[in-house]
């Protein structure tokens, strides 16, 4: 049957499950203070243990994944970005870190 063009539809949703986001841009951020130094408690040199950290890290409550998107695609987007020379490893060199400006102090932006 058709619903006529002049037709007023009523739609009723439920909310299943609430979950907190990250910040807009972020796949991930650290819920707790991340690992001092963080390569060596990661020591990532390939994707599944780099993953394995990820999911360790979410895991313990110390982070959380972007919600709503497949958590594998949202880690194999996290190793992609932080493989900064596209070497299928993750080295020292190639960890996103920034320096915030006030305290001239490493800060890890985002795995």
């Amino acid at each position: 049957l058709g619903v006529p063009s002049n037709a007023v539809l009523l739609f009723e949703l439920e909310i299943l499950e609430l979950q907190k986001g990250v910040p807009e841009g972020f796949l991930f951020i650290w819920l707790q203070d991340s690992p001092e130094p963080l390569f060596p408690a990661m020591d990532m040199n390939q994707d599944q243990e780099f993953s394995a950290f990820i999911k360790q890290q979410v895991a313990e409550g110390r982070g959380r994944l972007h919600p709503g998107i497949d958590r594998d695609i949202v880690l194999r987007d996290m190793f992609k970005k932080q493989d900064r020379n596209a070497d299928g490893k993750i080295t020292e060199e190639d960890l996103n870190i920034i320096v915030n400006e006030d305290e001239e102090v490493p800060k890890h932006e985002e795995l």
